[in-house]
């Protein structure tokens, strides 16, 4: 996107760092769920199975890679979920020029170091909980240790109380 709007913009890029200087990033997003009592099930499982195979997620990178090549621009990759589609993904990158090749490296290397939260019955108070501590950090409000402190005892409140729910549904 960048490059198509800023092919010539002064850009550095890099990774999130920790502060021993180790890449780190975050990462979210949907998953799929196939319901008890499903019509076709057997069928919503062929499709999952599907769509997260390496040779599908190719397949899709290399339609990628031709548009772009057609557009006469370069193939910055995807990141896919599935790690050995990754790697593979990666060798089929173009060069975009050294700014851009960077920024492509660090892309990757930042996949290659993320972390994301487990499921959990509170899920979204246990967003808030540690969102929030960043946000007072960040705005001056708590000290780091403060911030932490809190976004422990709100989000172990929050998780006591929906586990103690599940349970009693289980049951």
């Amino acid at each position: 996107m960048l490059n198509d709007v800023s092919p010539k913009a002064p850009l550095v890029f890099d990774t999130f760092r920790t502060p021993q200087g180790q890449p780190l990033a975050f990462s979210s997003g949907s998953s799929w769920a196939i319901p008890k009592g499903s019509k076709n099930a057997a069928a919503a499982c062929r499709f999952a199975k599907t769509m997260t195979l390496v040779g599908t997620w190719k397949a899709a990178a290399q339609a990628r890679l031709d548009k772009r090549k057609a557009e006469g621009k370069p193939f910055t990759g995807v990141l896919t979920g599935n790690v050995q589609a990754d790697a593979e993904i990666e060798k089929m990158l173009t060069s975009g020029g050294a700014v851009w090749d960077a920024g492509v490296k660090a892309f990757y290397e930042a996949g290659k170091h993320t972390f994301s939260l487990p499921a959990n019955p509170a899920d979204k108070e246990f967003k808030t909980a540690w969102q929030d501590a960043v946000n007072r950090v960040l705005n001056g409000q708590d000290k780091p240790q403060q911030a932490l402190d809190k976004a422990q005892q709100d989000a172990q409140v929050a998780l006591d109380k929906a586990w103690a729910g599940w349970t009693k549904r289980t049951n």
